[in-house]
């Protein structure tokens, strides 16, 4: 067993045993909080509680990748305070359910929280709210595949594809050229042939996670959304902090109905990519609407609102907060 897969489920035991008891704290306390000088400081007592809690979390996540052998004592000093931390979450009442959830997802990921591979900002580059976050690369040093970023940089796929050729002719069992070639491919809307080079570089290395986030999209781009979502699969499994794949297989199963398994892909995009919640509180927000929860749809959008300022984004929410009112009226 792995140290989350262990804290995960002392959280949930934990989760389940103060079920009756975090009702009933939340009921009481929520009255107090009612009274305007009582819930200021109640929200400055939490704040100060959170901040070191959550520096906890992040130095011991990062000192759990950067420093294997420490593993074992910070598995043996950190699964009882992140319990301790998560058990205070699920009693402590908190008027924003979305913060709370965010939150315990936080702790629910320990000592995962670190996605230091991919923390380039998570942006869809086309039609921001229901696309897919696209294709990624990792740097590599060779002549032939530098000349394929650069043309791939300014919108020339065709002559990068001949580039990565080249680098696949000189390094056969480059697995990075294959994925930029795919990438080309693409881009350009070969996903056949796309599907052929991602192929090839997970043969050559089957662990790389990304590798098999990549292929999903050109699954996608097939409209195989099963198969796409068989590879996001292996991606979080590789991976466990990997948003963009939770993010992606969250919009896959909004395509398909499956609301329930959309809305905790969103809840864990949040907790590992904080600069993702605008998109994913907005996609979590569609998956409750299309359940017919309107109430919790409608605290996701207004959330929103306060996150987002592109005038396109704002008159595309409150579109949505329209809509999720009327049957609330």
């Amino acid at each position: 067993m792995t140290t989350n897969t262990i804290l995960r489920f002392l959280l949930h035991v934990i989760a389940f045993v103060l079920a009756i008891p975090a009702m009933a704290t939340n009921f009481f306390t929520g009255c107090l909080l009612a009274i305007p000088p009582i819930g200021l400081v109640y929200v400055s007592i939490m704040s100060l509680i959170w901040l070191p809690s959550l520096g906890f979390m992040r130095g011991s996540s990062w000192l759990w990748e950067k420093i294997p052998f420490l593993r074992l004592p910070l598995a043996l000093i950190g699964v009882p305070i992140v319990v301790v931390i998560g058990a205070f979450l699920l009693l402590a009442p908190n008027p924003d359910e979305t913060d709370k959830i965010a939150k315990f997802a936080m702790c629910d990921s320990w000592p995962l929280l670190r996605d230091t591979a991919r923390q380039e900002p998570m942006t869809p580059d086309i039609a921001r709210w229901r696309s897919r976050y696209r294709f990624t690369v990792e740097s590599y040093s060779c002549d032939e595949v530098e000349r394929g970023d650069s043309c791939v940089d300014v919108g020339q796929f065709e002559k990068a594809i001949d580039e990565y050729s080249k680098a696949i002719d000189k390094e056969p069992e480059s697995a990075e050229a294959y994925v930029r070639r795919a990438t080309a491919y693409a881009e350009l809307g070969d996903f056949e042939r796309a599907l052929q080079d991602f192929k090839k570089a997970i043969n050559t290395n089957p662990e790389e996670a990304y590798y098999h986030y990549n292929m999903s999209l050109a699954y996608d781009g097939l409209g195989d959304i099963d198969k796409s979502i068989e590879e996001l699969d292996k991606a979080i499994e590789l991976d466990e902090t990997y948003a963009k794949a939770y993010y992606n297989r969250g919009l896959a199963y909004i395509e398909k109905g499956e609301h329930n398994k959309a809305i905790l892909d969103f809840d864990k995009t949040m907790s590992v990519a904080p600069d993702s919640m605008a998109d994913a509180l907005f996609n979590r927000g569609r998956a409750y609407q299309a359940k017919g929860e309107h109430t919790k749809a409608l605290k996701d959008y207004n959330k929103v609102l306060e996150l987002v300022s592109d005038p396109e984004d704002i008159k595309e929410v409150k579109e949505r907060i329209s809509e999720v009112k009327r049957p609330l009226l």
